[in-house]
């Protein structure tokens, strides 16, 4: 189990707002230099790209999530894929509102 206190931290949701949700950071064997948490919603533990607040998996377990979790970035990262949908999703919704308020604090 990760251990380590509980953070704010913002999902972006399908409406185009963001959420602010409690989480924690993961670490995810291969991508340490991901901003990576995990917050549970509705029984599940849900891991999520932190710059962008996008949704990677989601599983009743947190060690099945973050298995499933390394296996599709891998898979973006042999695509060539993974940056780029990085930078896309920060092109069009911006960065989470705690990379803002961090910028200025």
């Amino acid at each position: 189990m990760e251990r380590g206190k509980k953070k704010n931290y913002y999902i972006h949701l399908e409406s185009g707002k963001w959420q602010k949700v409690k989480g924690r950071k993961v670490k995810i064997k291969g991508f340490e230099d991901l901003d990576l948490f995990y917050h549970k919603e509705d029984g599940y533990y849900c891991i999520t790209e932190g710059k962008t607040g996008s949704l990677i998996n989601k599983s009743e377990f947190l060690d099945i999530a973050k298995e499933q979790a390394q296996d599709m970035l891998t898979k973006a990262k042999i695509k060539g894929t993974l940056a780029k949908a990085i930078n896309e999703a920060i092109i069009e919704y911006g960065l989470s509102p705690r990379y803002r308020r961090s910028k200025h604090e």
